[in-house]
């Protein structure tokens, strides 16, 4: 269809009110103008409402009309507009442009147009309607589609998330279960080996005294024989907590390293300052126990030598079990 194919403005199918059925607008400056299902006459200037009626009386009457000059007001501003048509059946089209030099072409290309090509026409807007129709329900499935994927990662990475929380807690676990003693939560003669050479080179490195204590509950087996098990458990575990709160944070280290053994890493520390904190913690177990009593004893570490862990413990075991023998 020539007028189709040529136009490179505006054609439109109406009925003889003037309502807009199709329409097809190559170019946005005249299609801003019209709507489907409104009438092109609501947006005729007032002062050109004679000039489009007689252009549709003229369209009606004659079943052509052409060249007619219409004024257009949109936002205050007025716009001249071209008018050529073909009337059939009580429906129009009407072709429309801004360009005056398209008369002579619109109104040659007008008088080829029969009823069958009108009707390719339509039938031409309705396959572009609903192929626009099909793009545009394929792109919503599209973006449906992955909306749903989008939200199944947002769900695998909450999981995840979630499981990588579970794991780093089980790890934490596993972790404070190998190097702390599941009784008194203290740490274990697993983690005193570690723990003992890296504050002998943080002593080294810093330039201060490092001290060792070995602690053995004296009578420790009448207690259990006595009171029973869970009185001795219960006595080890306050004795910890006991512990605990004499000695530094983050700076000293306690220890059990065996049933009713145990040993502190003292850090900037020396062993008449080891000896005077063993002491107090001598007195207040005191008022845990009338039947046990600590036997202990403190040595200082060498920090410019090198040590054997095992050598430093039995050196001050034997200052314990002198101790221990005294306190008989």
């Amino acid at each position: 269809m020539n007028v189709v194919e040529d136009i490179h403005e505006i054609v439109m199918v109406c009925d003889r009110f003037g309502i807009i059925e199709e329409i097809s607008f190559p170019l946005v400056n005249v299609s801003d103008y019209f709507e489907v299902g409104q009438s092109f006459l609501n947006r005729v200037d007032s002062q050109s409402m004679s000039k489009a009626l007689t252009f549709m009386l003229e369209l009606n009457n004659n079943k052509v009309a052409s060249n007619h000059e219409v004024n257009f007001a949109v936002n205050d501003i007025i716009k001249r507009i071209y008018f050529s048509g073909y009337s059939k059946d009580n429906q129009f089209v009407i072709i429309a442009t801004t360009r005056a030099d398209s008369f002579n072409h619109f109104h040659e290309e007008l008088m080829k147009i029969n009823s069958e090509q009108v009707n390719q026409f339509r039938l031409m807007l309705k396959s572009k309607l609903r192929e626009q129709e099909s793009q545009t329900k394929a792109t919503m499935n599209y973006f449906d589609e992955i909306s749903k994927l989008n939200n199944e990662l947002l769900n695998s990475q909450r999981e995840l998330a979630k499981k990588n929380q579970e794991l780093n807690l089980l790890n934490g676990e596993l972790e404070r279960l190998a190097t702390r003693d599941p009784l008194t939560g203290l740490y274990n003669r697993r983690l005193l080996f570690e723990k003992f050479f890296e504050e002998k080179r943080r002593a080294e490195r810093l330039s201060y005294a490092l001290a060792l204590a070995v602690i053995d509950i004296n009578h420790f087996k009448k207690v259990n024989d006595q009171l029973g098990h869970a009185a001795g458990d219960e006595l080890l575990i306050r004795f910890s907590s006991l512990m605990l709160g004499m000695i530094r944070e983050s700076l000293d280290f306690a220890f059990r390293i065996g049933g009713d053994e145990f040993l502190i890493l003292f850090a900037n520390c020396n062993a008449v300052q080891g000896e005077a904190i063993l002491e107090r913690l001598n007195m207040e177990f005191a008022k845990l126990s009338d039947i046990a009593s600590l036997a202990y004893g403190v040595i200082e570490i060498d920090k410019d030598c090198d040590v054997d862990l095992d050598r430093c413990i039995m050196t001050a075991d034997s200052l314990m079990f002198v101790n221990k023998q005294g306190s008989r």
